[in-house]
């Protein structure tokens, strides 16, 4: 076993020793330490919820990941829609439209009424003409 050399006692040697050539400095340097028992313990601890935070920062990420998938696909849907309005020109928008009922002739028509283009013609089914022919309260229906 070595001995161990305390600085302080070679320094109290050289004191009054006028050709001593020696010079002591204090100095601190990371050295490795074995650990206390309560050491090991608290870092145990702290180990467990480092991989709870880990845990749970995975599941946080995933949870985002699909919240943002479901905004990337939507945007993706507004962007084909768009695509498709600009390449046809058109776009689906509620138009006022008049139904017309013709139960002398036995025909239905429907117009756009913004620009009285037709936008079907057709024979009125047995069910329509009975519609009709509502005597109810002694009026006709339409």
């Amino acid at each position: 076993m070595e001995k161990q050399m305390n600085p302080n006692d070679d320094a109290r040697d050289s004191i009054g020793n006028a050709d001593s050539m020696v010079e002591y400095e204090h100095v601190d340097k990371e050295l490795p330490v074995p650990l206390t028992d309560r050491e090991r313990l608290e870092i145990g601890e702290d180990i467990a919820a480092a991989q709870s935070k880990a845990e749970q920062a995975e599941l946080d990420k995933k949870s985002a990941d699909e919240g943002y998938k479901g905004i990337i696909d939507g945007a993706y849907a507004d962007v084909s829609q768009l695509t498709k309005t600009l390449r046809f020109g058109k776009k689906m928008t509620m138009v006022q439209c008049a139904i017309r009922r013709d139960y002398r002739l036995g025909h239905i028509r429907v117009i756009r009424m913004d620009t009285g283009e037709e936008l079907e013609s057709r024979p009125m089914t047995k069910a329509e003409r009975q519609m009709g022919m509502n005597f109810d309260d002694g009026k006709k229906a339409h």
